[in-house]
């Protein structure tokens, strides 16, 4: 999982032009603020689901098929490494919250999010997030992400069912 969490670093901040990666990536979804990209790099394949704001701040729902994992990028934020708690809410509902977040330089990153997240996210309108110390973070707009969602579903199915998958 350090491998694929460092990819999906790598990528963001390919996009924020800090860094030249070996990773390539092909659009094969965008539907209001959300995009699907199909990522291939050195250490491996993956498939995600992103949504960015015109300051840099991007939310990432990524998969190589086993699990789901979520990346926050916030340039204005800066964290020492750490792991700690981490708190997000969809809509008004019941937040979630998750006491091995990785926290590390701009990024926050959340491994095996649960299913019931995911699909609230495809259902909801706005993802809050908020720190370890309860603290408000960002919030997203989910326009969009039912689709995205759908499209990143499909995409992890062509990657679990083809040793190489392509798009």
């Amino acid at each position: 999982m350090k491998k694929f969490i460092t990819a999906i670093a790598l990528v963001f901040s390919t996009l924020a032009g800090a860094a030249h990666a070996e990773v390539d990536m092909h659009r094969i979804h965008a539907h209001k603020y959300w995009a699907v990209d199909f990522v291939t790099s050195d250490i491996g394949d993956w498939c995600s689901a992103a949504s960015h704001k015109n300051d840099g701040t991007s939310v990432a729902i990524s998969s190589k098929g086993e699990g789901v994992d979520i990346q926050i990028y916030t340039p204005s934020q800066r964290w020492k490494r750490s792991t700690g708690s981490f708190g997000f809410q969809i809509d008004k509902r019941t937040a979630w919250r998750t006491e091995n977040a990785i926290y590390d330089n701009n990024s926050i990153f959340v491994d095996n999010v649960k299913w019931d997240v995911v699909k609230q996210l495809a259902n909801g309108n706005a993802l809050h997030l908020y720190n370890w110390r309860g603290e408000y973070v960002e919030s997203f707009s989910l326009a969009g992400s039912k689709s995205a969602l759908i499209a990143l579903g499909n995409c992890v199915s062509k990657l679990s069912n083809t040793s190489s998958a392509r798009y």
